[in-house]
């Protein structure tokens, strides 16, 4: 047992010059991608100083969607320069990639027709609509649902809804504003 562990703390001392440029070289790669993941996810938050709260959550997801992106190339680009097979990796993460995308349909479609409405605003908050039968004042936009208020209830209406379906917009908060949105 002990001339194993001789022969591997052996091994280990000669190869351990090999290994520490490329070793160093990884863990550079990945700081360097993890500092431009800080600096262009704060870029991006600072954008938003003059817009709504709305446009701030769509620019707040997008800032941490880059965030994670970044710091999973860095770790990914790494591992790679340090001698790590990464195929297999690459390939759980697009396997994984599908299979959550597939489960999370309905929900990522949701969110990005959220993200849709929040930036071109077909209508806001105050307006009375109607859409797939419901009639009501929206009393709230969010990513995934837009909630309206009729008669003391609340519809909950998925986003993906609103895109796809017809919107009659019945009594506009703000009358200008749609003639400027949609040059009447």
């Amino acid at each position: 047992m002990k001339t194993n562990l001789t022969s591997i703390a052996t091994n280990l001392q000669e190869h351990a010059g090999d290994l520490m440029p490329k070793v160093a070289l990884g863990i550079g790669i990945f700081i360097v991608l993890w500092i431009v993941a800080i600096i262009v996810s704060s870029i991006i938050k600072k954008i938003p100083s003059g817009a709504n709260n709305e446009k701030k959550d769509v620019i707040f997801l997008l800032a941490k969607i880059v965030y994670i992106s970044l710091v999973i190339i860095g770790v990914i680009s790494g591992l790679g320069t340090t001698g790590v097979n990464i195929m297999p990796l690459i390939t759980g993460l697009g396997l994984t990639g599908f299979a959550l995308g597939f489960a999370f349909k309905d929900f990522l479609s949701n969110i990005l027709a959220g993200i849709m409405i929040i930036i071109h605003r077909p209508f806001i908050l105050g307006d009375e609509i109607t859409v797939s039968g419901l009639s009501g004042k929206i009393v709230n936009i969010d990513l995934r649902y837009t909630a309206l208020s009729s008669d003391e209830k609340i519809f909950l209406i998925p986003n993906t809804t609103l895109l796809t379906t017809p919107i009659t917009i019945t009594n506009s908060k703000e009358t200008n504003y749609h003639e400027k949105r949609f040059n009447l």
